[in-house]
């Protein structure tokens, strides 16, 4: 602790806050750079703080040498990192020549102070006691005070020392009560002061970060307002990272949905925003909505998936006809042959819903003609027949005739096993039901025009109701 008391009183220590440090061949290159600002927004000024005491009052000059003198000295004291010498040289030249020295063009007052803070932290890296490393950084975060107190806006690079400053507070957060929450709040500073730059600076790397901690706190609206305002001038990966703070903030379906209406409005035909609000409206069964997204989806690009979106959702409402509609619409939409071919199988299912029988096996076999190895067609066929009897059979019991039908059910259930082994399990699902009702022997031995393994025709002699069938097949 005496080390430390030494210390202070030597070198005028007084604590204040912090950051990691651009170089001064760095600030060499910022030296014409201005803080931009919009023109419907105030300047900002950065102040020092409100207890600010301005230190090194009245420094003796070392040695007594003459100003100019203790500028080329201090040049190569610093150059040689001789941190103790460098500091008491600089020490008198910031108390006595603050901005400028007469005579000497090529002395700048800002430059001192950053290399003031330069100094500072050489000094507190050598440091192995804790207290005396953090009277060094503390000494350095009071340049920036100091800078800030002497120096307008004009003057000096508001931006940069306040980027230095987080940047310190940042480095050595370890050593500063609340140390990184400094440092976000100097990051958010430079928001602040410049957007632009703010968001082109490390690529982005300080926006990011003090999203992310704003968002840690709870403060979703500051978080999209600095979105917002930032994100002309972000990079692609400082995007997507906006993206990923939405989809954390709009969590929730009902959230969601509201932020991006809002970008709807912004961007009315953006159909991947329209297809994101259509699922949220699923979620949230918000049937009106959904339905009217739909249609919005469908009258903003007519392809083949938003007009099957429209035909499923007509067929999920049991609005077969309607759905058909769309189904015969999208089949204009395609080439492609696996689409055609469900469309055309889920037309006939619908037929077979509405119990147009005919018409249900004419798109089964349209969808045979697009892929004759698929065998789901031919299942469906089987299923038309199938309900084809049910339909036409008005007794308690099934005629001879009746069940006769049930051969031709069976028939197609071959068949598909036959083009497509994939199947199987849907064909042994329904094979024994329906070989449990096909006639029996003694009902082939009472009908004249029945011998097994001979062909029978199942048409109008069948039943009036089979005359549309008109197909062959095997007596069992």
């Amino acid at each position: 602790m005496k080390k430390l008391i030494l210390i202070l009183a030597i070198f005028g220590f007084i604590s204040c806050t912090t950051a990691d440090q651009v170089t001064d061949e760095e600030a060499r290159q910022d030296e014409t750079e201005e803080t931009t600002t919009t023109e419907e927004e105030e300047e900002m000024v950065v102040d020092a703080s409100e207890d600010f005491e301005r230190p090194f009052q009245d420094v003796e000059a070392p040695f007594g040498y003459p100003s100019r003198t203790i500028y080329s000295l201090f040049h190569d004291e610093y150059r040689n990192e001789e941190w103790e010498m460098a500091l008491r040289y600089n020490r008198f030249l910031i108390s006595e020549h603050p901005k400028t020295m007469e005579g000497v063009d090529s002395y700048r007052g800002d430059r001192q102070f950053d290399r003031m803070v330069t100094i500072y932290r050489g000094m507190a890296d050598k440091q192995e006691d804790d207290e005396l490393k953090k009277a060094y950084l503390d000494s350095a975060l009071y340049m920036f005070d100091w800078a800030f107190d002497i120096f307008d806006e004009d003057e000096i690079d508001q931006f940069r020392w306040v980027m230095n400053r987080g940047r310190l507070y940042h480095e050595y957060s370890d050593h500063f009560e609340g140390g990184m929450d400094n440092a976000f709040d100097n990051y958010e500073l430079l928001m602040e002061l410049d957007p632009e730059r703010a968001t082109e600076s490390g690529d982005g790397y300080y926006v990011q970060i003090v999203l992310d901690h704003m968002l840690s706190q709870g403060r979703t609206d500051e978080v999209l307002y600095w979105i917002e305002k930032t994100e002309p001038y972000a990079g692609d990966d400082l995007k997507a990272h906006f993206n990923d703070l939405r989809d954390e903030i709009f969590a929730e379906p009902e959230d969601r949905v509201e932020w991006l209406l809002t970008l709807l409005d912004d961007d009315p035909g953006n159909i991947d925003l329209m297809e994101e609000i259509y699922e949220l409206y699923d979620e949230l069964r918000e049937s009106e909505k959904k339905w009217d997204m739909a249609r919005k989806i469908y009258e903003e690009d007519r392809n083949y998936d938003n007009t099957m979106r429209l035909a499923s959702l007509y067929n999920d409402e049991g609005r077969y006809e309607e759905g058909n509609e769309y189904l015969r619409e999208s089949l204009e939409l395609t080439d492609d042959s696996d689409l055609r071919k469900e469309t055309l199988l889920r037309l006939s299912q619908n037929k077979l819903n509405m119990r147009e029988f005919e018409e249900a096996r004419s798109y089964a076999r349209q969808a045979i003609e697009e892929d004759p190895n698929w065998g789901e067609p031919y299942i469906q066929i089987s299923e038309i027949y199938a309900q084809t009897i049910r339909s036409c059979d008005t007794g308690d019991d099934l005629g001879r005739r009746d069940r006769a039908v049930y051969w031709l059910v069976l028939d197609y259930l071959d068949k598909a096993l036959e083009v497509d082994p994939g199947v199987q399990r849907a064909v042994e699902n329904r094979y024994p039901n329906y070989e449990a009702v096909i006639p029996s022997s003694s009902d082939v031995h009472f009908v004249d025009e029945w011998t097994s393994g001979q062909p029978y025709m199942i048409n109008g002699n069948t039943g009036e109701c089979y005359a549309w069938i008109n197909e062959e097949t095997t007596v069992r």
